[in-house]
């Protein structure tokens, strides 16, 4: 039984794909004997406790910048190819990266010699890759409003063609340009998306391997025939994480795509930025039993000319914790920016004493006061039981 465990790297990389978190990964590995382990898989383990290293920069996807800080914080080695880390690649894990050069995909050529260049997207400010089988998992998109019926084509003929792409993000920002001030200040384009093109879009995202998207400064749900085209989107594909930041949805239509997205009983994981309409009516009923993820979140950048950038002081606290209660929730991340000290009280007590699943909350700006101390005090061996809690103290402003 030993040999065959351990000797199975698809076997145990099975096994820890079900482990949702890298402390879970670690407990599980240090409750195994060595010899059903293998090398491969202790190697793994050592990873996972090697003291200056982050666990969560190794599983379930791996940081690259985070992990190359700190085994190359020179650069002048090679970090696909540092024995080490092998055994990590090897496993079959999804590598993160950022702002990747052609330099550096060949670099990891030299891993994968067959990974493909990147190059019918265009520049990746961001992206991820398979090491172990050599291809790409994650692509950005970018849709500027000069786009053609001819590009987004070639951009779903290229998704199509990539059976490896799980995580596709669209990005159909009006942001022209930013000027680098304190706070930065960003320049927008007069024009939109062209609706026409929208039905093109929903064809890139159609693939069925394609399972995580993502969709930044949207009006694809703008309108009432962009909202049944999501809807329809939604019902033909096991989609399984949807992020929305700063997507302009129609009024009139919101609660139908709503109860799409709760009748979509693959979606897992949802994200959605702050808003007046969206996010309200998402929250108004209790989350879905088969909702395991949520973040609420505000946007990293103004995608809309006329956008309101939103916290989340533009909802009532209560809509937030009626909707959390109760919930099959394993992780929640909130934006707390800008709220008061009893209402960031009030979220983080119903996250304690009334989510039965909750294994990881993260707590984005928070300020600490009496009333959330006090919360925090009482529920300590609540904070115990979590496999991982953060809590981000604001960014001083500007």
């Amino acid at each position: 039984m030993a040999a065959t465990l351990g000797g199975s790297r698809e076997l145990m990389a099975t096994i820890a794909g079900y482990v949702p978190s890298a402390k879970a990964l670690r407990t599980l590995l240090e409750a195994l004997p060595p010899n059903l382990l293998g090398e491969a898989w202790t190697s793994v383990l050592r990873l996972l406790q090697h003291p200056k290293l982050d666990p969560n920069a190794i599983w379930p996807i791996a940081q690259f910048t985070a992990i190359k800080a700190v085994v190359a914080p020179r650069g002048k080695v090679n970090v696909w190819t540092l024995p080490e880390l092998e055994p990590l690649w090897a496993m079959g894990v999804d590598v993160v990266f950022k702002f990747p050069c052609d330099h550096c995909v060949d670099c990891r050529r030299l891993v994968p010699p067959h990974l493909v260049y990147m190059h019918a997207f265009g520049f990746q400010h961001s992206a991820t890759i398979n090491v172990a089988r050599g291809v790409w998992t994650s692509c950005v998109i970018r849709l500027p409003p000069s786009s053609t019926a001819d590009d987004v084509k070639r951009y779903a003929s290229a998704v199509a063609a990539m059976p490896s792409l799980r995580h596709v993000i669209i990005d159909l920002s009006q942001i022209a340009y930013t000027l680098e001030s304190m706070p930065p200040q960003y320049e927008h384009r007069a024009d939109v998306f062209p609706a026409a093109l929208e039905p093109y879009v929903w064809s890139t995202l159609s693939p069925s391997h394609v399972r995580d998207v993502t969709i930044l400064g949207s009006n694809l749900l703008a309108t009432t025939k962009g909202v049944q085209s999501a809807i329809q989107w939604l019902s033909s594909r096991p989609l399984r994480r949807l992020c929305l930041a700063e997507a302009k949805v129609d009024a009139h239509t919101v609660t139908a795509f709503v109860t799409a997205l709760r009748d979509c009983t693959t979606l897992s994981t949802i994200e959605l930025s702050y808003d007046l309409v969206l996010l309200p009516a998402f929250l108004s009923a209790p989350l879905p039993r088969h909702l395991r993820r949520l973040r609420l979140f505000v946007s990293d950048e103004p995608y809309h000319a006329e956008t309101g950038w939103h916290r989340i002081t533009s909802l009532p606290v209560a809509l937030v914790t009626t909707a959390i209660a109760g919930s099959a929730l394993t992780h929640l991340s909130i934006d707390l920016d800008s709220l008061d000290d009893q209402s960031a009280a009030a979220i983080v007590s119903t996250a304690f004493q009334h989510m039965p699943c909750l294994d990881h909350l993260e707590l984005l700006n928070v300020r600490r006061a009496p009333p959330l101390n006090a919360v925090l005090d009482a529920g300590a061996a609540r904070i115990a039981a979590l496999e991982s809690m953060r809590l981000q103290e604001p960014i001083e402003d500007y």
